[in-house]
């Protein structure tokens, strides 16, 4: 769900009160650049020189954003064509032509880079952790296959608000994840939740208590909804490529709803282009805009540094562009619901629910008569969901 009025300036108080600031920008990678993975790495300057602070992976034109404590820092982008996490010799490189001065409460936004096929010669020695030492960007918590039950604070709307709005504070007092509502099972398939803007794990209780216990193992995406998508759904990505290298589990069902449903695609289409991230077997959305949400574009314009998902979900973005560009290969059941009066589910239009490109590449369409957050208590909807994936076992 979506609400673009009052206390803009909300989310950029906080992080100054806490320390901490991001920074925005875009990375285009130009035709003909060689296939492997694709990189952004931050470095901040230590009293010993300069360290890896962080890093986000991306594909084509793609936004970045990272959360990260005041101080001086550069910028790296690069292509891993041997995925050995360094920077070889001879691989396509650019670096952010000046140092980036980072203060608190004061978002650095707009950094462009462009890789191409000139090889740039860089000091910084570009080594990234191996997925089992992850570093999330400076996040304080990383739960990860941590135990744990669906009524926990974290995942309640509390804590929700706190994602859209205040994305420091969140992740400082709640962290991210992915977290397990039972112990692993390699005998039972895994089913990952994520919510949507100023959503929360607990919304999807009904859908959880519905799923055939005996054949699935319920997992919860905790993340702030008022990030970017690509910022979100690298960070997803990594934690799903170190499960995958813990458990080695044959594949994985996705559940998403609303804007979740925008995160999920872009993480299973970048997935599937990882040698080892084909274990997505299916993606089941609710109540999704497609064709992106008009009302965003005015939060966008009002104030652009504060809530960085809302330009990602405005009709026409180049997130929204280019996550629909990419081939979709794991089968998609849409859900929508029409029970909201004008045309819409009370939030999202239906025409955007139901994005012609995205219809026709679902496998099944399924339309409720419920309302946006409505849907997810529909026992009716619950019971088609456990259904659709009986059948995709």
């Amino acid at each position: 769900m979506l609400l673009l009025s009052g206390c803009f300036l909300r989310a950029r108080n906080v992080e100054e009160r806490s320390g901490y600031s991001t920074v925005y920008g875009t990375v285009r990678a130009q035709p003909g650049v060689p296939e492997g993975t694709r990189w952004v790495v931050l470095f901040k300057k230590g009293r010993s020189g300069w360290v890896r602070y962080s890093q986000i992976r991306f594909s084509d034109v793609r936004s970045f954003e990272f959360l990260c404590r005041g101080g001086v820092y550069r910028l790296v982008a690069f292509v891993d064509v041997d995925g050995n996490h360094k920077l070889d010799d001879g691989e396509p490189r650019v670096e952010a032509a000046d140092p980036i001065e980072v203060l608190p409460g004061k978002p650095i936004v707009d950094v462009r880079l462009e890789l191409g096929h000139a090889l740039t010669r860089l000091e910084l020695p570009v080594v990234l952790p191996h997925p089992d030492q992850l570093n999330m960007r400076g996040v304080v918590q990383l739960r990860l296959g941590d135990l744990a039950t669906i009524d926990d604070a974290r995942f309640g709307a509390e804590a929700g608000e706190l994602g859209y709005w205040q994305t420091a504070e969140f992740t400082k007092r709640y962290g991210v994840g992915i977290s397990f509502l039972e112990p692993y099972d390699p005998g039972k398939t895994p089913v990952l939740f994520i919510h949507g803007a100023r959503g929360h794990p607990s919304e999807f209780a009904t859908f959880i208590k519905a799923l055939d216990r005996s054949r699935f193992q319920a997992w919860v995406l905790s993340y702030p909804s008022g990030a970017s998508l690509s910022f979100n759904s690298s960070m997803a990505q990594e934690m799903l490529e170190t499960l995958w290298n813990r458990h080695h589990f044959e594949s994985l069902h996705v559940v998403a709803h609303s804007m979740g449903g925008l995160l999920a695609r872009d993480i299973v289409t970048q997935l599937a282009s990882a040698p080892t991230g084909r274990y997505v077997n299916t993606l089941v959305t609710f109540s999704t805009p497609w064709g992106g949400v008009a009302a965003a574009k005015y939060g966008v314009d009002a104030a652009p540094s504060v809530v960085s998902s809302w330009a990602d979900v405005a009709v026409d973005s180049e997130f929204l562009t280019t996550m629909l560009e990419r081939p979709l290969l794991p089968k998609h059941y849409l859900f929508f619901g029409y029970e909201g009066g004008a045309g819409t589910d009370g939030v999202v239009a239906i025409s955007s629910q139901l994005h012609d490109d995205v219809q026709k590449q679902a496998s099944k369409v399924f339309g409720f008569s419920s309302t946006h957050t409505g849907i997810l208590l529909n026992p009716e909807a619950a019971k088609m969901l456990n259904d659709v994936l009986l059948a995709n076992e």
